[in-house]
């Protein structure tokens, strides 16, 4: 189906057409009661290439990546945060032969709810398994081709073009049909991850403080499976996911990458550097 034929299904109307490369990382909102604000609508922002997550240690990359708290409100209501049948994650993947953002073919990105926040930096949640060798392709399509290239980049968005909010009801593609699916973003064709759920509930309050980000209401665990080499089905091996980072999101729909302690050192450093830069500067003058 063209993305075309597949927005004149959407019950929204078209404003534009939301920014999208293949391999960028999508945050996906939905709400599960039936008849409340914003049920039956999937609120999607593109988080950009993964190349900003995979070098947040190197201390290069800000920590807030997107801003969409105006957009949550329109969409899901004031006090969007503390909703109880709220869910979000985060996925991604390449779907097409060659490197992608340094990605191998068939690279999946896809989250994980954090159990708290202790031992922030590192992993902290009820863990994950390899993503099964014989779904790779599968899924890598479920996730780019449909989810991020049709139904994203099919959906209705104002002003932002990284924010698309999108009909979902659609069958096989949108991303409440994806995320409710077993396994989770399996289609008739194949595929899915092989953990319970990349998705986190929203408690109705605070899931705790993570360092520069404050408080937030919601907490994931972002894992890189890297894909084979050309288009071949990956290893089981290679199909190990990676821990990469901890994306939170707080009151005012700030979404940040949570960097190691050790990087919070750096950036702090770096900091003083710069103050004492420019009070030599001041003092030459």
């Amino acid at each position: 189906m063209t993305v075309g034929a597949m927005v004149g299904l959407s019950n929204f109307a078209q404003a534009a057409s939301p920014s999208y490369n293949n391999g960028d990382l999508l945050a996906c909102f939905r709400v599960t009661t039936s008849g409340t604000t914003g049920y039956g609508t999937d609120f999607l922002v593109d988080l950009g290439s993964p190349v900003t997550f995979r070098n947040l240690y190197s201390g290069g990359q800000s920590l807030n990546i997107k801003t969409v708290g105006t957009d949550l409100t329109t969409t899901f209501g004031a006090g969007w945060n503390t909703r109880t049948d709220l869910y979000w994650s985060i996925v991604g993947a390449t779907s097409q032969d060659g490197q992608v953002s340094g990605d191998r073919y068939n690279t999946i990105y896809a989250s994980i709810a954090r159990i708290d926040n202790s031992n922030i930096g590192s992993a902290n949640n009820s863990g994950v398994n390899k993503i099964l060798s014989t779904s790779r392709d599968a899924l890598s399509g479920n996730i780019n081709d449909t989810l991020l290239a049709q139904t994203f980049a099919g959906s209705t968005v104002g002003a932002n073009l990284a924010v698309g909010k999108a009909d979902a009801t659609i069958a096989d593609k949108s991303y409440t049909s994806l995320a409710t699916a077993s396994p989770q973003f399996s289609v008739s064709s194949g595929g899915g991850l092989s953990w319970d759920t990349a998705e986190q509930q929203f408690t109705g309050g605070n899931v705790g403080t993570y360092g520069s980000a404050g408080t937030v209401y919601g907490a994931l665990d972002l894992y890189r499976a890297v894909g084979a080499t050309g288009g071949s089905a990956p290893d089981s091996a290679v199909g190990v996911p990676s821990f990469l980072t901890t994306v939170v999101v707080d009151s005012s729909g700030n979404i940040s990458a949570v960097p190691e302690p050790s990087t919070y050192a750096l950036l702090a450093m770096s900091g003083v550097v710069v103050f004492f830069a420019l009070r030599r500067r001041v003092a030459k003058a």
